[in-house]
């Protein structure tokens, strides 16, 4: 017997749920918000039908700069930000003072196996 599509639902929400309550989840998500809002001013410029070559260089150059400027003097206040939307919603903060050490990923090991034989 097939399984009910709210029992699958169910499952479906559970998982996100779960990945949802994590601090990498909400760092990624936070940091996708801040560059969205960078490329969307750029994207409504070079939309624009009346933009010529140089407007639309000088957009990509200052879109370039907003960059610059985020991954140069962003990263304080991305954590802070991402720290607070944690504390509020009892989302576990790890030690970012610690070395990280990443799972291991099979995959990797797959393809470094191929590589090397």
């Amino acid at each position: 017997m097939p399984a009910q599509p709210t029992i699958i639902l169910f499952g479906v929400l559970i998982i996100l749920r779960t990945l949802w309550l994590t601090f990498d989840f909400v760092f990624i998500l936070l940091l996708m918000e801040k560059i969205m809002k960078i490329t969307d001013v750029l994207c409504q410029t070079l939309q624009k039908k009346s933009i010529d070559i140089l407007n639309a260089v000088d957009s990509v150059s200052t879109t370039k700069v907003l960059f610059g400027e985020l991954q140069n003097n962003g990263w304080e206040p991305l954590l802070e930000e991402v720290k607070l939307f944690c504390g509020k919603h009892e989302i576990d903060i790890p030690d970012l003072s610690k070395k990280y050490v990443f799972p291991p990923n099979y995959l990797f090991f797959y393809k470094l196996y191929l590589f090397i034989n």
